[in-house]
């Protein structure tokens, strides 16, 4: 339960120990305890869901977030999620694909993180590949993933659906 002080706007937490929803997470840890993020850590997942999905590379059912990504041959659209660290110097691993159930097959997906403001890493990947794209983490304090179809002339509003099928933080 919080509190407010009307004299002085402070809000004091009787329970320090509990997790406040409305409170964007930060991601925090142990140097050298490797762990698996979920999109309850993520600070802003934008329209990421988090269920069981395929990747088209395996064909079976894993924990995965997925996000829609529309082609079209004059701009793309990135799908984004932010996530936020304090103190942490460890590295950042994401793994991608696309999934088995995408409308279309024919798109290739681009993958980029950005820490800080700063591209670092970038990929793209068609309907059978996996991405996977590593950042350290030292002094980092925001680190963007964006996904987006790569626009040509061949794509119409083609749809694909993008997998994170791991996302992780560590050594």
């Amino acid at each position: 339960m919080s509190t407010t002080d009307t004299d002085s706007d402070t809000v004091t937490d009787d329970n320090p120990g509990s997790t406040d929803s409305t409170t964007p997470p930060v991601v925090t840890g142990t140097a050298g305890v490797p762990r698996n993020l979920t999109r309850d850590d993520i600070f802003n997942p934008g329209d990421w869901v988090e269920g069981s999905y395929a990747p088209a590379d395996t064909g079976k059912q894993q924990p995965a977030m997925e996000v829609s990504v529309t082609c079209s041959s004059s701009s793309s659209d990135p799908e984004s999620m932010e996530m936020r660290f304090s103190q942490y110097s460890g590295t950042l691993t994401a793994e991608l694909a696309q999934a088995i159930d995408s409308p279309t097959s024919d798109v290739e997906v681009q993958a980029a993180l950005r820490v800080d403001g700063r591209e670092v890493a970038v990929r793209r990947f068609d309907f059978k590949e996996t991405a996977r794209l590593q950042t350290k983490l030292a002094g980092a304090a925001a680190v963007v993933l964006e996904v987006s179809a790569v626009a040509d002339d061949n794509c119409s509003s083609h749809v694909t659906n993008v997998l994170i099928t791991s996302l992780s933080v560590g050594d």
